[in-house]
């Protein structure tokens, strides 16, 4: 796997298999954005982030360990995508909830239900009644 800055995993989803390999899902503290976030007044992950890993299916001889997502050959930082399978969507799709709640940590304090949203065309805000 690519050296990362230094982190510790808080957590892995289940592999999801994508043509001939599997991608999970990490989600990691990493103590230099939490010094970031300090020194720029935002709290909003705690140093908290995720990236992908994959590694080939199993099969006689193929290495199994986990590989970082800047080692798929593809790979391209300036795309959307990063040059990544575009079917990761359903394994964020699937794991979205559980990555929100270990990333927001004020979110998951929280009842799970928005406040709700003022209408922009609202004059009294308070009672909520329409021009």
């Amino acid at each position: 796997m690519t050296c990362r800055q230094p982190h510790t995993v808080l957590w892995t989803s289940e592999p999801l298999s994508i043509g001939k390999h599997q991608w999970r899902i990490v989600a990691a503290h990493f103590p230099h954005l939490e010094a970031v976030e300090r020194a720029t007044c935002e709290h909003g992950s705690a140093g908290r982030a995720t990236f992908y890993e994959w590694r080939p299916l199993a099969y006689r001889g193929s290495p199994r360990d986990w590989r970082d997502e800047r080692e798929w050959p593809s790979y391209d930082s300036d795309r959307l995508d990063c040059g990544t399978p575009r079917t990761l969507r359903k394994l964020w799709e699937r794991e979205a909830t559980t990555v929100r709640s270990i990333l927001c940590l004020h979110c998951a304090a929280q009842t799970g239900t928005a406040p709700p949203q003022l209408s922009l065309f609202d004059s009294n805000p308070a009672t909520g009644a329409a021009p």
